[in-house]
């Protein structure tokens, strides 16, 4: 444990994340976040399931900063292969400006040093304080990531305007198949994201809220999507621009045909997606900005799940 003018910094323990969850309540006001965190509605008083998933998956950089017997801040990092990404970096707003922020950043840093992430990254949009402590690391404004939603006619009008071949068809995924560097989850989030996840999808495949679904070109799995009972689609991982668009079309009618509307966040980059949502009746409700090191995946091919996991 170490220590800064009182407040004390350690790793985060199973029974810290309720006290957690409600800092993260009280600081996540926006709907981005709170889409991250639908199990919330199911059990208000108990962390949503996403902090045990981090606490076990995030090789140490859980840790928050405690002081006068509660906690006034904490982080959460999302290290994936070569990508490391900052789910969460919150402090008490009545205790900014004392380095805590930075503090937790940097020993979140230090703990996963030499793991072999080659690129640093993070969104930007309703944690400023972690957006100016980001920047000071170097990581630099890549683009926009923009959240449209869409009504159940905005779905349909998607469907009939972007009509898939017959050899492309859909398949639910299966829940119990075992996850390997060769299958099909492994390549794309390779191809598009630029690093695999095995840790993430057995979450959400473990998810009874969630459905996860590969398209299939003929003998080859072209995208995966999931899809939750809210009608939040992603994350979306493609081979190309256009099974991407197939992906969309088949997610947003899977999504509204669930929940009757549809959410999704579509990275500025990839026009074609956003111009076809758009088009077909979809309305922009904000945005984020994605910061990283360098380049990573192919951003045109991807649709992140939330702000926390990306």
């Amino acid at each position: 444990m170490q220590e800064l003018g009182g407040i004390h910094f350690s790793p985060a323990e199973p029974e810290d994340l309720p006290t957690v969850w409600e800092a993260f309540r009280a600081a996540a006001e926006s709907q981005a976040v709170a889409s991250a965190c639908e199990s919330a509605e199911a059990a208000p008083d108990l962390p949503p399931a996403i902090f045990p998933h981090l606490l076990a998956t995030s090789e140490g950089t859980f840790l928050v900063a405690r002081a006068r017997g509660g906690i006034v801040g904490f982080v959460a990092a999302v290290p994936r292969g070569e990508v490391w990404y900052l789910g969460r970096l919150w402090v008490d707003p009545e205790w900014r400006g004392r380095g805590i922020g930075t503090r937790l950043y940097r020993q979140a840093r230090r703990a996963t040093r030499g793991a072999g992430a080659r690129v640093r990254a993070a969104l930007a949009g309703d944690n400023g304080g972690g957006l100016v402590v980001a920047l000071r690391d170097g990581l630099l404004a890549r683009h926009p990531i923009f959240r449209l939603e869409g009504s159940a006619e905005a779905a349909d009008a998607l469907w009939e305007a972007y009509r898939s071949p017959p050899a492309v068809r859909l398949v639910a995924y299966d829940r119990g198949a075992r996850f390997s560097q060769r299958s099909p989850l492994a390549i794309l989030d390779r191809e598009a994201r630029g690093a695999t996840r095995p840790q993430d999808h057995a979450f959400w495949l473990a998810d009874p809220h969630r459905r996860g679904f590969l398209v299939w070109l003929g003998r080859r799995a072209v995208a995966y999507f999931y899809v939750d009972t809210h009608g939040e689609v992603g994350p979306v991982a493609a081979a190309g621009t256009e099974s991407l668009l197939w992906a969309l079309r088949f997610a947003a009618r899977e999504a509204a045909r669930s929940a009757g509307r549809v959410g999704v966040r579509l990275p500025a980059v990839g026009r074609p997606a956003l111009e076809a949502l758009i088009g077909a009746g979809f309305r922009l409700q904000g945005g984020q900005l994605l910061l990283a090191t360098a380049s990573f995946g192919k951003p045109e091919n991807y649709v992140p799940v939330d702000d926390v996991l990306f």
